[in-house]
């Protein structure tokens, strides 16, 4: 197999009755390691369960007063495309494991040939854990999966010797096992710019004003002391936003270059076209209908008078 067609799925979430509508952040890491692996020739799908279904909460059964926030794991599955060799899971909160483990026992069942991945600072942080509760997993990616992603399928598909790529773990005959540990990069510029353009990140600026409330996207970072930062966007940045890329997103459509302002116009013209013609058809119709009607009734007129006269004629009327 050759392990070139990768969906990465950033997972819906666990929250609970007393949290919802917190703010949803962006998954950094899986949109750098989607760029990374696009860049490396492979071909890459992306679902973030939590961004398609943000406003979606189901009820977890086992679990009172708890929901799963975003695309139920059926639905997460069934956006997969059929012919996936290999699944990228992200699990960076160890809250959000005990959905996490269930949507990869999902995804298991639905494609069982599929190298299913999972990586993240919860599988870093608890390795042989996840791998003993998630037996359906193949490896986990330790720390940063960008470059550690890229040599496990190349070494796989070339037939090589998993043991020999670093930053990955496993169970192998229930043993469990870790290669050496890889660095984590400190300067991310030289990864390329994350692929927001796999992301749904636009359907958060497409919400009305009156619908973001506690939708609003958030960064979380470290600064210089240590601390952890959240970062939101304002308001004013959102709508400008939005503005920026209706009007670019108009100037594409002009260009043709997304091919949807042509598109649009002739649809429309046809639809019109459509329309029009009906509406001479209906009229036509019912001008030529009136007419027959009106020949109709002088004939009839005619064949009567006829008739009429034949028989004065022979009653010796006319005589």
């Amino acid at each position: 197999m050759p392990f070139n067609k990768v969906c990465l799925i950033r997972p819906s979430i666990f929250t609970t009755s007393d949290s919802l509508g917190v703010e949803i952040m962006l998954p950094f890491g899986p949109a750098y390691l989607a760029a990374y692996l696009r860049q490396e020739g492979f071909d890459i799908s992306f679902i973030d369960a939590l961004g398609e279904g943000m406003n979606q909460y189901t009820p977890l059964d086992d679990l009172p007063n708890s929901f799963l926030r975003g695309l139920t794991h059926e639905e997460t599955a069934q956006r997969i495309p059929a012919d996936v060799e290999v699944i990228g899971v992200s699990s960076m909160f160890s809250v959000n494991w005990v959905v996490t483990r269930h949507l990869i026992e999902t995804l298991r069942r639905h494609f069982p040939t599929a190298l299913l991945l999972v990586g993240g600072e919860h599988a870093t942080a608890l390795p042989e854990y996840c791998l003993r509760n998630a037996p359906e997993i193949d490896y986990l990616v330790i720390g940063e999966g960008e470059q550690t992603t890229v040599e496990l399928l190349k070494t796989l598909a070339a037939g090589g010797v998993d043991e020999s790529v670093p930053g990955i773990a496993f169970l192998r005959n229930g043993q469990y096992r870790a290669t050496t540990a890889r660095l984590r990069e400190k300067d991310l510029s030289v990864f390329p710019w994350p692929a927001w353009d796999l992301l749904p990140v636009a359907d958060y600026l497409r919400l009305d004003p009156g619908e973001r409330k506690d939708q609003v996207p958030v960064i979380l970072r470290v600064n210089e002391q240590g601390e952890l930062v959240r970062h939101t966007v304002p308001s004013q940045v959102v709508d400008a936003c939005v503005s920026a890329a209706r009007s670019w997103r108009l100037l594409r459509e002009i260009a043709g270059e997304l091919a949807e302002f042509p598109e649009k116009l002739l649809s429309k013209v046809e639809a019109d076209l459509k329309v029009q013609f009906e509406k001479d058809k209906e009229t036509l119709i019912k001008e030529h209908t009136q007419q027959i009607q009106e020949l109709e009734a002088v004939h009839l007129e005619k064949m009567r008078a006829q008739i009429k006269a034949r028989l004065m004629q022979m009653a010796g009327w006319n005589a």
